[in-house]
């Protein structure tokens, strides 16, 4: 069974905490996408935090099986 993966962003903007949260259908989705997203916000706001956190609900989303 997949779940939805929640991305957490933070990052600081003129002394202000920013956090952003994004969701995925599955844990793999979302590691995809965590380092180019990080290094986006890295390379714009220096110290910042990405994450990606499994969540207990279940998703729809479907495995692409390769052989």
């Amino acid at each position: 069974m997949l779940f939805w993966t929640v991305m957490i962003i933070q990052y600081v903007v003129e002394g202000e905490q920013i956090t952003t949260k994004l969701l995925f259908p599955t844990e793999q989705a979302c590691a995809a996408a965590l380092k180019p997203i990080y290094k986006e916000i890295y390379k714009h706001y220096g110290e910042s935090l990405a994450v990606c956190k499994p969540t207990d609900i279940p998703s729809k989303a479907r495995q692409k099986i390769t052989s």
